[in-house]
């Protein structure tokens, strides 16, 4: 399939160069390249975009295909040049990070991650990829000296959050459960470092630590900055995220009616919060009621279609859901959709074959 597809984009790209389509049709063709695997027509067309419109937008372009074809020292040289014009690209800044990080420049790698995920933090790529790094370095258990080593001085506000995540993130994987709080200090002081430094940053990296300290099970420190985010002024993604903690905080508390009225409002200001759906999928299949099941419908509606496609946990109860409805054609393509999302690998890959083969036992 993905043959084919590179074999068409090739053609459009090629029918719009010779329609003297001008830089896209060159940048469109050199995307049409990577997809065929010809590394130098995919250079060359990049630079011809370049050479035809020298803007940041095709530069970015540029490296990003000079660091697809395995050339990162020549991406870096060019990302440099776009980051310094326009600091806040995201995707330049990404993939400098990335070509710094395979040619061994970690100081610089850390800096462009973090000014990555300061520039969106709902984007987990730039924290994972420093995880990587850092466990590459020092593989594993001396990831964390690695990663303490990195922060002598004094790092910009940004890149101290980064790190801060970067490191609860490592302390979980080494400890395989974040500890306690009073457990160790070293995961005590790693909370309260990520706390400190995300209150000074904006609402989204605040609600973006609040959740990652959820998945720690570091309640009340993510309580802390949740308290907090709900004072400032907040964009209507993050007023989903602060809905969905809300929930999740009821959830514990066993208040399924106020859980699935955050769940509501999460959905309502943002419809791709597909966990906030997940969870009040969930809770609704627990109570099993007609009025329930309706209710399931409407919040399955009210998210954002190509996220809920997306979504493995909640396809899964959408899964769940259909069954009882008497739907299991459209409950077994959902979980086939999983299969695919997951490579057929992890927990909820395995769910999913379990739920198949129950279908196919109950068809039978």
């Amino acid at each position: 399939m993905a043959r084919r597809d590179a074999v068409t984009a090739t053609k459009h790209a090629q029918r719009a160069i010779s329609l003297d389509g001008g830089a896209v049709a060159h940048g469109y063709a050199a995307m049409a390249s990577l997809m065929a695997g010809d590394a130098d027509a995919a250079v060359d067309h990049a630079r011809k975009a370049v050479g035809l419109d020298p803007s940041v937008r095709n530069r970015s372009s540029l490296g990003g295909v000079l660091l697809a074809v395995g050339r990162p020292d020549d991406a870096a040289a060019v990302l440099k040049q776009v980051v310094a014009e326009n600091p806040k690209d995201y995707d330049a800044l990404l993939n400098l990070a990335t070509a710094s990080a395979q040619i061994q420049d970690y100081g610089e790698a850390i800096l462009r991650y973090s000014q990555a995920f300061d520039v969106n933090p709902t984007d987990q790529r730039p924290i994972q990829n420093l995880l990587h790094m850092f466990a590459e370095i020092g593989k594993w258990l001396g990831a964390v000296a690695a990663l303490e080593l990195s922060r002598k001085g004094e790092p910009p506000p940004e890149v101290d959050v980064a790190l801060d995540l970067t490191m609860v993130h490592l302390v979980r994987l080494i400890s395989v459960k974040y500890p306690k709080p009073g457990v160790t200090d070293d995961a005590d002081e790693a909370v309260q470092n990520l706390i400190k430094h995300a209150q000074k940053r904006g609402p989204k990296t605040q609600l973006v630590a609040a959740r990652t300290l959820v998945d720690m099970a570091r309640l009340d420190e993510a309580k802390q900055l949740m308290q907090r985010a709900a004072k400032i002024q907040l964009d209507d993604a993050d007023r989903g995220t602060l809905s969905y903690l809300e929930g999740y905080f009821a959830e514990q508390s066993r208040d399924a009616k106020t859980a699935l009225e955050h769940y509501a409002k999460s959905l309502a200001a943002d419809p791709k919060s597909v966990d906030a759906a997940a969870n009040a999928v969930s809770l609704l299949l627990e109570d099993g009621s007609p009025a329930a099941m309706e209710r399931i419908a409407k919040t399955l509606d009210a998210v954002d279609p190509s996220a809920r496609n997306a979504a493995v946990a909640l396809l899964f109860n959408e899964a769940i859901y259909l069954t009882r409805a008497s739907k299991p054609v459209d409950a077994r393509a959902k979980l086939e959709r999983i299969l695919t999302l997951t490579n057929g690998n992890g927990r909820m890959a395995a769910m999913a074959r379990k739920a198949l083969e129950d279908l196919a036992k109950a068809k039978a």
